[in-house]
């Protein structure tokens, strides 16, 4: 028991990385030519500095989906005993539903969500515009965003194409007073990745994405970030 709830806590440690990993090889199997030296970094965080590409990598989910999410991790794995006053508070209240099992340990536990309402595209998009004019953060050429919006349905991603072709450039740089945007922006779903060239023309390429090099790519990635494959790691006692 001890053991998964280590294991787990060591996943979610290193899951940005990961989750960069990903982004790096989707864009390596879409766009081998700019992205075959690509490395992981930090803001950005995937370089291809021979061709002057910089990509900032992030997630389209909420700022409260994540945080109904932390309630509920921290409750994972504890006794009545080890359960602080805000791990109480979130069950009495409802914020997050749990299971105890395997001597009475709460093994299992969520927060609370609503379909549907659990992506924010445009915020994201926004926010990542003004961590690319912080100073510190790492400038080229060609500067772009990856956006992993996994679950999301069809009028979240609908809401932001929208969001850019009704908002010039400028306008858009005006409504966070900050001079610098991204070129590209890459959205990630299940079944496809949208490439939107931010342009005058506001240029969108959907290219679908084969489940069996998705699922290619997450074990190369885990192997990578977590050293060992999945099966191993996850049945390695």
């Amino acid at each position: 028991m001890n053991d998964n709830i280590g294991k787990k806590k060591y996943i979610q440690k290193y899951g940005k990385k990961f989750e960069e990993e990903r982004a790096r090889e989707i864009l390596q199997l879409f766009f081998p030519f700019e992205f075959h030296n690509s490395y992981l970094s930090e803001r950005p965080d995937i370089i291809c500095k021979e061709n002057g590409i910089g990509v900032e990598v992030t997630s389209s989910v909420k700022q409260e989906v994540c945080e109904k999410a932390s309630k509920a991790q921290s409750i994972y794995g504890k006794t009545d005993n080890n359960l602080t006053e805000n791990d109480k508070k979130n069950i009495l209240n409802d914020l997050v539903s749990c299971e105890k099992v395997f001597n009475n340990h709460f093994f299992d536990s969520v927060g609370y969500i609503h379909w549907g309402n659990t992506h924010d595209l445009i915020t994201i998009f926004l926010e990542k515009i003004k961590k690319l004019n912080n100073t510190g953060f790492q400038k080229f050429k060609d500067n772009r965003l990856f956006i992993f919006s996994w679950l999301s349905n069809k009028d979240e991603i609908n809401e932001f194409i929208e969001f850019l072709r009704e908002n010039t450039n400028e306008m858009i740089l005006c409504q966070v007073n900050c001079n610098n945007i991204f070129d590209v922006v890459y959205v990630m779903s299940e079944k496809s990745i949208l490439e939107i060239a931010l342009d005058e023309m506001r240029n969108f390429q959907k290219l679908p994405m084969n489940p069996t090099d998705m699922n290619k790519i997450s074990e190369q990635s885990f192997s990578k970030i977590y050293g060992s494959t999945r099966n191993d790691f996850y049945n390695d006692n």
